[in-house]
């Protein structure tokens, strides 16, 4: 009997000391370092439709476990299908990508937009992240407003009314919650799992149930599956949901900083109105 009570405890000692050589560390926490320049490639997809931005992400200071980051917008390609809009029986095709100069993007309304896009390149945007890799403010949307307002020589309402979707304060805060809000700023070990719940705003709120599960610890990196129910809501205040789905992905983590070297991740949702069935990929890599 005490030689089994023995073995039990061996057992258990063992057991102990392989769950903590599994453990990501004492806090897996979003904890960027301060000595590099974070480039990012941030790819959606939604049919024949995608768009694909290069970023720079460096960190600028931190106070009291919260994170100034400084977002620097790098170059942009975007691929629309093409627009057919029939006008006095005469049938006229737009494009909907990037064109290099502003007097053709004048002959083209749909496209100005994306022009305007491609005058981004060098601007900025601050944000304020947490431990957990929530995004908290995003600020210097209008000092860009005024910078491709001068560059395109164009109104800067007409500007912000044009970017605020494209590159605005609450589409970005939602792509980085998306893409960071992945530790959960406490312990965690290979086999472990927990929930985060994102809400995205930059349209009708969608609200995003993330679990995370740790499949694989490799060095500094984790690699975690990503489950999620996804719901779209009218407003803030609706019963009910106008839009549900799921989605899955794959993401591989540094442990060590929360900062993720790939994201990928799909959706398939669809509206209880008309019953449209939609699947949308949202792809990032880190370096």
């Amino acid at each position: 009997m005490r030689y089994l009570s023995y073995l039990i405890f061996l057992s258990l000692f063992f057991f102990q000391a392989c769950r903590q050589r599994s453990l990501v560390n004492e806090n897996f926490s979003f904890n960027p370092d301060s000595s590099r320049d974070y480039s990012i490639t941030l790819t959606k997809q939604s049919g024949a439709s995608s768009e694909k931005v290069n970023m720079n992400l460096k960190l600028l200071r931190s106070v009291d476990s919260l994170y100034l980051l400084k977002l620097t917008f790098g170059g942009t390609r975007i691929v629309r299908p093409p627009v057919s809009i029939a006008i006095k029986g005469i049938t006229k095709i737009y494009r909907l990508d990037i064109l290099p100069s502003k007097q053709t993007s004048e002959d083209n309304t749909f496209q100005f937009i994306y022009y305007l896009r491609g005058l981004t390149k060098g601007q900025s945007l601050d944000i304020w992240i947490n431990r957990k890799g929530s995004v908290l403010e995003v600020n210097g949307f209008e000092k860009l407003i005024d910078s491709v307002a001068v560059l395109s020589g164009s109104d800067k309402k007409e500007v912000r009314y044009l970017l605020k979707d494209e590159v605005g304060e609450k589409i970005f805060a939602d792509n980085l919650n998306q893409l960071f809000s992945i530790a959960p700023n406490h312990k965690e070990a290979l086999g472990d799992s927990w929930i985060r719940d994102i809400t995205l705003t930059n349209k009708a709120p969608v609200k995003l149930s993330n679990m995370y599960a740790i499949n694989k610890i490799s060095g500094d990196s984790l690699f975690v599956k990503l489950s999620s129910s996804i719901s779209g809501w009218a407003s803030e205040n609706a019963t009910t949901p106008f839009m549900e789905g799921r989605g899955e992905g794959e993401i591989i983590v540094s442990k060590s900083t929360g900062v993720p070297y790939s994201y990928n991740f799909s959706t398939h949702t669809k509206t209880r109105i008309d019953s449209t069935i939609n699947s949308e990929s949202f792809f990032a890599t880190v370096r």
